[in-house]
């Protein structure tokens, strides 16, 4: 993350009114975390200060402390947490007690997310103290990723299950179903649609090999000339999407196309079946960071969806959340962010608050408010999302590593790099015996790791991480791919701190 420039007019003119000897009541907002840390580091060096951060539920402690504090700097933290209901008592309290905290000869800095409705909300719940205030500032860090983390998004797909046991039990019954069928010849239309059952309850549990083989076992000339339309639109449909599951990107796009161009010769752009085609190439297109193509795709399905099934239906919704991680990655945050609330709201109301698809929604929505600085509502998302996988999924599945590994992204950004690291290393544990070592999955959180590793001045393991990653996503996307820049630059950067 970039630094705050010292030498414009906007910080000097705060660290003059900070050297002052009257009180001032100073408003900062900012648009990344990084600036409160990089600001209080600075004016603390000279200062006698006091930190406080408003907790969620706060008590008002800190208000006989600032009472108290008699010279030099306050820095109230979170500020807007006494904006919350919870804490409308703690607020007025605070409000009341403008006169003496004015009296003291103070700096009190209080910062505040940007955005006018900080303000607005300032201003409603403490007329007093905002009556005081004295200066306003507004610092900004480019809030683009500075390259150093690769982050998973996670688009939602269709599933008849909610949970492992219940898709273990599936299981079991299906492999019971088909060993009685197997030498039936009389049964051989219901044996293929027992199999394609049990590849998609494979891939639920994340056994992409296991789903692998059965699929393409039903692909073989023997077999492929009983198989109907659909059978065959359906396993190679699902077959595709292990592949790309398997890191397998190319050979997935293959099938993809293969299946698009039957599709749309039988049934023509606007069918519902030509549309799940083109929804899954576009996920594929996005994992290969070909997104002006997926962008293309993913709005005819969008489309298609509206019309064919109604703005509410599961279906639709999944097309807005796909898309929406599509304009994130092309930094349209503010129009990926309605999508998914949208995507949110509907996959609460049609497959409740704890189904593996909400967790995924809860997750990408998160992605996309940390994206915008909002990084305690993006904090709660994801903690409610990996409750959910953990209690649905387990501790070992990919998409609880996934959220583990976003959840550690976000505490980057907000300094708590131990806590990061903890849940890296859980997320490439699971990572590295659901994929295998050689996986691009398993290469993205080598490279996460290897960045907190770096924070915590841990350099060997670091560029030890950053060198296994780099071979990885030079063999799987060559080395121009984007990813695979970031890594090299990564390991160019440990390299020379290494040698400071």
């Amino acid at each position: 993350m970039s630094k705050i420039d010292l030498s414009n007019d906007e910080f000097r003119l705060l660290k003059k009114v900070v050297e002052s000897d009257s009180f001032h009541f100073i408003i900062v907002q900012y648009n990344h975390l990084d600036i409160v840390r990089q600001l209080k580091d600075v004016l603390s060096e000279s200062h006698k200060y006091l930190d406080i951060e408003i907790k969620e539920k706060d008590n008002g402690d800190f208000i006989k402390k600032i009472s108290d504090f008699k010279e030099d700097v306050v820095f109230l933290e979170r500020f807007e947490n006494l904006f919350v209901t919870d804490n409308q008592n703690v607020a007025l309290g605070f409000n009341q007690r403008r006169d003496k905290i004015s009296q003291n000869s103070i700096k009190v800095i209080i910062f505040l997310p940007i955005g006018l409705k900080y303000l607005k909300l300032f201003k409603e719940k403490l007329p007093d103290i905002a009556s005081i205030t004295s200066m306003y500032f507004d610092f900004r860090l480019d809030i683009i990723p500075d390259e150093k983390i690769l982050e998973f998004t996670n688009p939602i797909l269709e599933t008849s299950y909610t949970n492992v046991p219940e898709a273990l039990k599936e299981k079991d019954r299906l492999q019971q179903r088909i060993s009685d069928l197997e030498n039936d010849k009389k049964n051989k239309n219901r044996l293929i649609d027992l199999k394609i059952d049990l590849a998609e309850v494979e891939k639920f549990l994340s056994n992409f090999e296991n789903a692998e083989k059965i699929l393409k076992s039903l692909l073989i000339p023997s077999t492929i000339s009983a198989l109907d339309t659909m059978q065959l639109i359906t396993i190679e449909n699902n077959l595709a999407m292990v592949l790309k599951d398997l890191g397998k990107y190319e050979e997935s796009k293959i099938i993809m196309k293969k299946i698009i161009e039957s599709n749309e010769k039988n049934y023509g752009s606007e069918h519902p079946i030509t549309s799940i085609s083109y929804s899954n190439l576009a996920t594929v297109l996005q994992d290969t960071g070909e997104y002006d193509e997926a962008k293309v795709l993913m709005e005819k399905v969008l489309k298609s969806n509206e019309i064919t099934y109604g703005l509410e239906h599961p279906k639709t919704s999944i097309s807005y959340s796909n898309l929406a991680l599509l304009l994130r990655d092309l930094g349209n945050f503010d129009k990926a962010k309605m999508l998914l609330e949208v995507t949110v709201k509907s996959n609460e109301k049609n497959f409740g608050f704890e189904h593996p698809n909400t967790a995924i929604s809860y997750s990408n929505l998160a992605l996309v408010l940390q994206n915008l600085g909002e990084y305690e509502k993006a904090k709660s998302l994801f903690t409610k999302a990996l409750m959910s996988n953990e209690k649905n999924l387990g501790i070992d599945h990919p998409n609880t590593a996934i959220t583990n590994s976003n959840l550690a992204i976000l505490l980057i950004d907000m300094g708590d790099y131990k806590r990061a690291k903890i849940l890296l290393e859980r997320a490439l544990k699971s990572n590295e015996k659901k994929f295998g070592p050689s996986h691009p999955i398993t290469a993205i959180n080598y490279s996460n790791l290897a960045t907190v590793l770096t924070d915590l001045k841990d350099f060997n393991k670091a560029k030890k991480l950053l060198e296994k990653a780099l071979i990885i996503y030079k063999k799987s996307f060559g080395e121009n791919h984007h990813q695979t820049q970031v890594i090299a630059n990564n390991l160019i950067n440990v390299t020379k701190k290494m040698k400071e």
